[in-house]
C-alpha cells in the first residue's frame, strides 16, 4: 500500500458510511493507560491508531506496513513509537504526510 492509500483507506475506515458497513460503531482499545487508542481489525486488515479523537496511524495487517500519519506533538509521536514497538514491530514502518 503507498503512503497515499493509507490516508485514503484511513478515512473511508472513519467516515459514517465506513463504520455503519458492518452496523456497529468502531471500538478502540486504549493503549498503556494513555490517549492513545488502536481500533479492532477492521476488515480483517486494518488498524487504526488514534490519539485523542485524531487518527494518526494505519496499520496494513495483510501487507506488513505501518503508517505514522502527519506529525503531532512528542507525546503523540512517543505514543506512535511505543505503539508501534510493542504490537507491530514485524510491520514496515512508513511516514506520510497528511491529515484524515
Amino acid at each position: 500500500m503507498t503512503g497515499e492509500r493509507a490516508v485514503t483507506t484511513a478515512r473511508e475506515l472513519t467516515s459514517l458510511k465506513g463504520m455503519l458497513e458492518n452496523g456497529r460503531p468502531i471500538k478502540w482499545t486504549q493503549f498503556n493507560h494513555c490517549n492513545a487508542y488502536i481500533s479492532q481489525c477492521l476488515k480483517n486488515r486494518f488498524f487504526l491508531i488514534k490519539s485523542y479523537s485524531t487518527i494518526v496511524g494505519i496499520v496494513d495487517d495483510q501487507e506488513a506496513d505501518f503508517f505514522e500519519i502527519g506529525k503531532y506533538s512528542r507525546t503523540t509521536s512517543k505514543q506512535v513509537t511505543q505503539i508501534y514497538n510493542q504490537m507491530f514491530r514485524d510491520c514496515d514502518r512508513h511516514y506520510v504526510e497528511g491529515r484524515v
